[in-house]
């Protein structure tokens, strides 16, 4: 780290049952076709039109998205996701587990700029009654800006991803609920 530049570290985990078997809820969820979706839910909470380009090299899903905050901020996050060869998350025992990894960056108005780094991903768990549990854990690393500004971030960042999250396992469930009909 650069001297006089501060840092802020967290870890959090955000939890959801769906009612549907693993390999239902992993055909939602990483479905290519879905991820306009995914685009739209972001800009619901981030407020602005993103772009977004998407490719695979190998087993690893990249993303990069791009848009300006309601303070007029540039941001970018980058996002690597790890799958098998058949787009799904790798089997782990009992879990399918999808680890990922990514990179934030956003100036400020102010002009300060701050990165964040998380390292996690995504866990799919068979539950007996025949539902799934979904999680997503983060681990992120905040670094730049002032003491207020990783502070005001990571505040906003744990809110809006745990009501992304909700709002993804709530669209997979209505999903998986009218294929079944």
């Amino acid at each position: 780290m650069l001297p006089g530049v501060g840092q802020l570290e967290w870890t959090y985990e955000t939890t959801g049952v769906v009612s549907a078997s693993p390999e239902r809820v992993m055909a939602w969820w990483y479905d290519p076709g879905r991820s306009h979706e995914s685009l739209r839910l972001m800009e619901r909470v981030v407020g602005h039109k993103i772009s977004m380009t998407q490719s695979t090299v190998d087993d690893l899903r990249i993303r990069d998205l791009r848009w300006k905050d309601r303070q007029g901020g540039d941001r970018h996050h980058h996002i690597e996701t790890q799958l098998s060869s058949d787009g799904m998350p790798l089997r782990e025992g009992d879990l399918f587990v999808a680890p990922g990894s990514e990179s934030f960056s956003l100036q400020l108005p102010s002009g300060h700029e701050m990165t964040r780094t998380c390292e996690g991903g995504m866990r799919f768990l068979p539950l007996p009654s025949g539902a799934t549990e979904v999680s997503f854990v983060h681990h992120h690393i905040l670094v730049g800006g002032n003491r207020l500004d990783r502070w005001s971030h990571s505040r906003s960042e744990r809110a809006n991803g745990h009501r992304m999250f909700r709002d993804l396992v709530a669209q997979c469930q209505n999903a998986l609920d009218h294929l079944a009909t």
